[in-house]
């Protein structure tokens, strides 16, 4: 009996000893609910804090995302700025030298000459005719005297100056006693070539201060470039030892071509497309990590452990938002390299205000999108894709019709609707910053070089001295994308509360408070069973 009561009260002491521990579990428990819980927005920061260390280090895990943030977008902004680098400035044309020279690509040419005849005067039945022919014969006689001497000399001095292998046709030994031969010779070459590529220049002589130049309509420039070949044999003929040449020098381009010209260089196009293309990557990239968290439940017991929709997202976002930093200072940075007037200088703050707004924007739209997706891989395609067409598509649109609407009514009416149709999209919003900053650039370059002429532009004032960050160049889309990114972060942070219950249930909306419900009443549990363990203890010990 008294082993049995050793054994009793061994175990009364057992129990009493887990008793005693329980108690002091219990009392810890009371202690650290009283005074050593976070309450409030302290909890709150605690949460983010929390969260973003989370994120940073799945951050430091994933080498793809850093490839997509960081060398995606700076390599496609470099290839951006060399392409741009690489269209010639639009310039006034040069002076063309007026010489056979021009048509190189046909040598060696053919040179036909010959003596100038024409039918002699037609005899009429009245004497006064016959002696009026006869007195023409006799000049004509004389001319043709002098128009031989002075054929040859002139066909002398053409072979020195022309290339050694140039065809010379002596016209008149092909068609002894022709009344015409240069006018047969070049129809019956017109018949057997339409073209004659090879017959750019003639030469004949009428008398002796009379020298004709033969030219193909069909070359662009042949007539001055005959006269002045003709020139030229004529002068080092009569001067030997003297040369003469001759130019044209087209007029300077009209204002309203240079600036059309300006336009349509499409450097700022190329260079929009380009960083419309390497910042599609960007948003996109965030997607994955959001899917997975979603899909891997991770999302669910944060949320039913406490953490609340707007801890969440503001945490992912201000760590997308961060994370975007490093490729834009990269992007800066080769802005600043390669010496774009049109995006560095006073611009610069501008264009990285609209990249910062781009990301504002499109941050809370990925985030919603990505919940129509379970694969993140999927999803991040997905997003590239249509990132790129939306902003691709608008911007060059508006790009064409620009080029268009002043020969049209009805494109400039559309061309303006598209315009603000398109200001919702963020990616429209930042390719056609872009371009608008380049094209204000442009134009008051062009103002101050050509102050002279801008006058006379119809519109020009409206468009000349505008800053960057005017309504017409850079405000417009800077306001309306931080709108519209304003509009998708309160529909991701408060939209939940507007959504029906069962939906809100299924977003886990309020699983924190059902969790601290959970929690007190197990507490409370805990505290029944401990009572019921300390009193049987009791009752073992008596």
């Amino acid at each position: 009996d008294g082993g049995g009561g050793g054994e009793t009260s061994g175990g009364g002491g057992g129990g009493g000893g887990g008793a005693d521990e329980a108690e002091e579990d219990a009392d810890w428990w009371r202690a650290a609910s009283a005074d050593e819980l976070v309450h409030g927005w302290a909890l709150r920061r605690q949460q983010f804090a929390t969260l973003f260390a989370k994120r940073f280090w799945h951050a430091r895990r994933d080498k793809k995302a850093v490839i997509s943030q960081l060398l995606l977008p700076v390599l496609f902004v470099c290839v951006a700025m060399l392409v741009a680098n690489a269209f010639p400035a639009p310039k006034d044309q040069a002076r063309i030298s007026l010489a056979l020279d021009l048509y190189a690509e046909d040598a060696p040419f053919t040179v036909p000459y010959g003596r100038h005849y024409w039918a002699p005067a037609t005899t009429g039945s009245s004497g006064n005719a016959t002696a009026s022919a006869t007195a023409s014969a006799a000049v004509d006689a004389v001319d043709a005297a002098g128009a031989a001497a002075t054929l040859r000399a002139v066909v002398a001095a053409a072979r020195a100056a022309l290339p050694a292998d140039t065809t010379w046709v002596d016209v008149e030994a092909l068609e002894p006693g022709a009344m015409a031969p240069m006018n047969d010779y070049l129809l019956a070459q017109r018949v057997a070539d339409a073209r004659a590529p090879h017959h750019y220049f003639g030469l004949s002589a009428a008398a002796a201060d009379e020298v004709w130049a033969w030219f193909n309509e069909y070359g662009v420039h042949t007539q001055p470039v005959a006269v002045n070949e003709a020139n030229r044999a004529l002068l080092a003929a009569r001067h030997v030892g003297k040369s003469l040449s001759a130019g044209n020098h087209p007029l300077p381009r009209s204002a309203a071509e240079q600036r059309d010209s300006l336009y349509r260089q499409a450097t700022q196009l190329v260079v929009a497309v380009f960083v419309i293309i390497a910042l599609s990557f960007v948003p996109a990239s965030y997607a994955v990590f959001v899917v997975q968290e979603r899909v891997t439940k991770s999302r669910h017991l944060q949320f039913v452990s406490g953490v609340g929709p707007v801890q969440y997202w503001l945490s992912t976002f201000a760590f997308d938002l961060l994370c975007f930093l490093v490729p834009l200072v990269a992007i800066v940075l080769v802005l600043v390299a390669f010496g774009n007037e049109a995006y560095t200088g006073e611009n610069l703050g501008g264009v990285v205000l609209l990249m910062l707004f781009y990301i504002y924007a499109l941050a809370p739209i990925t985030y919603l999108l990505s919940e129509l997706f379970t694969t993140p891989s999927t999803c991040y395609v997905f997003l590239i894709c249509l990132n790129t067409f939306v902003g691709v598509t608008a911007t060059m649109a508006t790009y064409v019709l620009d080029a268009f609407e002043q020969d049209d009514p009805e494109l400039y009416e559309v061309n303006v609707t598209l315009k603000k149709v398109f200001l919702i999209f963020p990616n429209y919003c930042l390719g056609r910053g872009l371009m608008d900053v380049a094209v204000n650039t442009i134009l008051n370059r062009y103002a101050a070089q050509y102050d002279y002429i801008v006058d006379s532009i119809e519109g020009i004032d409206d468009l000349l001295g505008k800053s960057s960050y005017s309504w017409e160049v850079l405000g417009r889309p800077l306001f309306f994308t931080f709108l519209v990114g304003t509009f998708f972060h309160l529909a991701l942070y408060v939209g939940a509360s507007s959504l029906p219950a069962a939906l809100r249930e299924r977003l886990c909306r309020g699983g924190g408070e059902r969790h601290r419900r959970d929690v007190m009443a197990k507490y409370l549990a805990d505290e029944r069973r401990l009572a019921a363990a300390k009193g049987a203890g009791k009752e073992g010990a008596e």
